[in-house]
């Protein structure tokens, strides 16, 4: 047989080792509804995608049947621990029977270790190669490294990355279904409910479809670039580098408004706060603010909405209500 490979027969197997991933993260990791919408957005864009991820799912499942037919029962923690390990190198094996030896590296992967912080809270990562990770407000990521490769899984909130690029140990971030590649980098990811925002500090990312996990085709990102993506389109845009550090003022525990509208402010505010404010007329949220704040700083702009921008102030049942007076 000759050592060539088709284009074919290389999709197939880039396929197949996609597919194992996703099993492998859905019955060892913890499984979000973000996770499930990704798989179904994976699972929905080909038939070779469905075949190539239920036949393993089959494989994976007349594993633990046979496991469950054969009554095998143990009467300790330790020896019930060892038959899950058994367990999962009998499945390891169904799954090299089914797709070949390359699914078995996806199998054995260690488990991500995560990080949360809460509202009003940051944490800074220190990662053995010198990489840094610091986590904004209610924030949660996953971190998995191994000798050939460094992930992260920004699962909700904005994290900053400075990153030692190393090229055989790559680093990507995968988030709201893309695919964020370090290639010397410093760059923030802030993932919304409906939408995903990545600013380049430094250096250059590359940006890709999660679902095309092996694809060459990447979004090239350098330094001001600002993308912005929702579930219908994204966009491109580029900032100087002292509006961008105003955006990212968070870091050093403050927040810098440039004439921003007076909305803006109010939900940048509600993100550190479990107090919450509310705008209640459009005039008000359309006001313009140019200030800085400290992170916790609420009760200072409150003072400034009230006393300099005029509006009207009020508490009710423990949310703080601002709008313009009456006439």
């Amino acid at each position: 047989m000759s050592g060539s490979q088709t284009p074919a027969a290389l999709s197939a197997r880039e396929i197949d080792a996609r597919a194992a991933d996703w099993l492998q993260r859905r019955e060892f990791w913890d499984w979000s509804d973000a996770d499930q919408a990704a798989l179904d957005e994976w699972l929905a864009q080909s038939w070779a995608n469905r075949v190539a991820y239920h036949r393993l799912e089959a494989a994976w499942s007349r594993t633990n049947r046979l496991a469950a037919l054969s009554g095998y029962k143990r009467e300790n923690e330790e020896e019930r621990g060892g038959a899950r390990f058994l367990l999962r190198a009998a499945a390891a094996f169904a799954l090299v029977a089914v797709m070949g030896a390359s699914a078995a590296v996806y199998i054995w992967q260690p488990k991500a270790k995560a990080y949360s912080t809460g509202t009003g809270e940051r944490e800074t990562l220190s990662l053995p190669d010198g990489s840094q990770i610091e986590l904004n407000t209610n924030t949660s990521l996953r971190i998995l490294a191994t000798p050939t490769e460094r992930q992260v899984w920004l699962d909700k909130g904005e994290a900053y990355f400075s990153i030692m690029h190393n090229p055989k140990r790559p680093f990507t971030v995968w988030t709201a279904n893309k695919r964020v590649t370090d290639i010397g980098t410093k760059f923030v990811v802030r993932q919304d409910a409906s939408r995903l925002e990545l600013a380049v500090m430094e250096g250059r990312v590359g940006v890709a479809s999660a679902s095309d996990a092996h694809s060459a085709r990447n979004l090239q990102l350098s330094q001001g670039d600002i993308l912005v993506a929702t579930a219908n389109a994204s966009s491109v845009t580029r900032k100087a580098q002292r509006k961008i550090a105003n955006d990212f003022s968070w870091r050093q525990g403050m927040l810098v408004f440039d004439d921003v509208p007076f909305s803006k402010v109010v939900a940048e505010f509600n993100r550190y706060s479990t107090e919450k404010l509310v705008v209640a007329d459009d005039t008000a949220a359309r006001t313009r603010v140019s200030a800085t704040f400290p992170i916790n700083g609420v009760e200072d702009f409150v003072k400034l909405a009230h006393r300099v921008l005029g509006l009207r102030v009020e508490r009710r049942d423990g949310e703080t209500v601002i709008s313009r007076p009456q006439p």
